[in-house]
């Protein structure tokens, strides 16, 4: 893990030395890191809509093989192996050992950077007295997982369900961020704000194409 920190720490001070400024080098920082996921982020959202459009045809294997519940493990298989669906869900995790990394890093070297972005901090190593970092963050993050990458994700429950899963990590984020270091919750006010533009793009006729493509009864 220390790795991770030490090469955070290498670009955060190489975007400084370009920029003049700590604020600048941590959103730097998030775009750069955000760029090199986007790969994997529309793998994640791809596979959201592999699901939604397997859902249908699970329904009628399991109508079809009720009594044989070996035959409709077998068939499901087949199913998940033709619409390509594997541990997709599970890639988003892969920004853990980032946010473990950061925390570390802001915690060790933050007291020595500042930012005319934050004026009212001294310090990129100290809380945000007036927690505007994390409310910003806890806000953006909530809209953008508010958006669903597609339409019939939207219809997929009511407004109160579809609003618990957001609502209830929002709110444990926003309690790690609350005194966290302040450079961590701009790094990842930043990071929601890049996925809010993200869903938002996906959400356009051509994110749609791009999503649907090469997925089994999507149109």
């Amino acid at each position: 893990m220390q790795w991770i920190t030490d090469g955070l720490n290498s670009a955060l001070n190489y975007f400084y030395y370009a920029t003049g400024d700590w604020g600048l080098a941590v959103i730097a920082l998030t775009l750069l890191v955000r760029v090199a996921l986007i790969y994997v982020n529309f793998y994640n959202a791809k596979g959201q809509v592999k699901q939604i459009s397997m859902r249908e045809a699970l329904k009628g294997l399991q109508a079809k093989f009720e009594h044989n519940k070996e035959k409709l493990l077998e068939e499901s298989t087949k199913l998940y192996r033709q619409y390509g669906i594997g541990l997709t869900m599970l890639l988003p995790l892969i920004q853990m050992p980032l946010f473990i990394g950061l925390y570390r890093m802001f915690t060790a070297h933050g007291g020595a950077m500042s930012s005319t972005f934050i004026p009212w901090v001294s310090s990129f190593g100290q809380s945000d007295p007036y927690h505007v970092m994390p409310i910003l963050y806890a806000l953006l993050s909530f809209v953008a997982m508010m958006i669903p990458v597609v339409p019939e994700l939207a219809v997929a429950g009511s407004m109160l369900k579809r609003m618990g899963l957001p609502f209830i990590f929002t709110a444990i984020m926003l309690m790690v961020f609350w005194q966290a270091p302040v450079a961590l919750g701009l790094y990842w006010a930043v990071n929601a704000m890049f996925t809010l533009i993200e869903r938002l793009i996906y959400r356009t006729s051509i994110g749609q194409r791009l999503l649907r493509k090469g997925v089994p009864g999507t149109a």
